[in-house]
Parts: structure tokens; sequence; C-alpha cells
């Protein structure tokens, strides 16, 4: 990547019904996450239309955001998004696909879900599963990131 100023990030989530999409922006204080929107799109959505929400979404994560001091106010427009309740059910129902952008590429990074509980709960990046490709149309953006979902474990 060229450099970490021109880098964006979002995250997609995949649950049985649904698509979750968020950029991740910097806090004030250096952290990343995921922050509003949430958009949320049922799974037969086009790639066409996948690619389009995913690329706004990186679009908008350059925007840096306060320092969290609520962070149950800042998960809540994220476990509504989802339709859950509580940050448990959310981990234990979710796939995540953490995407990258610079001027020319995406990259697009499988994790494995450890679940909520224990040394290994929550997601860990799977960077050998990691697929780069050129920026290209949104729909070809929506199938690569469909693809990458089959690497998550």
């Amino acid at each position: 990547m060229n450099s970490t100023a021109s880098v964006s990030a979002a995250s997609v989530y995949r649950f049985r019904d649904r698509w979750i999409i968020s950029p991740d922006k910097r806090t004030t204080a250096g952290l990343v996450v995921s922050s509003e929107p949430f958009v949320a799109l049922p799974l037969d959505v086009t790639n066409d239309d996948l690619g389009s929400i995913l690329m706004k979404a990186l679009a908008l994560s350059k925007t840096p955001i306060p320092h969290p001091v609520d962070w149950k106010a800042i998960a809540a427009p994220r476990l509504a998004a989802a339709v859950v309740k509580s940050e448990r059910t959310f981990q234990l129902n979710a796939a995540l696909v953490q995407v990258t952008c610079d001027d020319q590429y995406l990259t697009f990074t499988p994790t494995r879900n450890g679940g909520a509980v224990g040394e290994s709960k929550g997601f860990h990046a799977l960077p050998d599963a990691a697929v780069k490709t050129l920026i290209g149309s949104d729909a070809s953006v929506g199938e690569v990131l469909r693809r990458a979902f089959s690497q998550c474990s």
C-alpha cells in the first residue's frame, strides 16, 4: 500500500440472512473501529449493489471520529443492523472479511471466528487467504467479496 494516509478500510459481516457493511474509521486516539453507517443488505443482493455499497463504505472510512467514551453506544447501531441484542450473539453468528483499499488495489482479508469467550475469542485475520486485486467494476468487487467469504472459518 502506498501510505497509511491514503488507505481506506471497511468491515463486511455475513450472517445467515444478510450482509452488513460499514466503514472502519480511525478515532482521534488512533484506534480503528467499525462505525456508522452500518448498511444491511439481503444475501441475494446483486454483486453490483454489494460492490457499490462496499466502495461507498471505503470512501467514508477516511473521516476520523472522536474516540468513543461509551463503547455500548458505538456498538448499538452495529447490533441493530444485525438484528441482535448482544455482542455474544453477534460474534457467534457472524463471518467477517476486512477490506482495505489504496489508490489502485483492494485487499480482501478473510477471518477466523474465535467465538465469544476464551483466549481465542473475536475475529482473527487470515493473511495467507487474503486476495489483492485491482479496483474494478462494482460487480467484480462484489464477486471477489463473496469469494473471500469462502475462506472464512
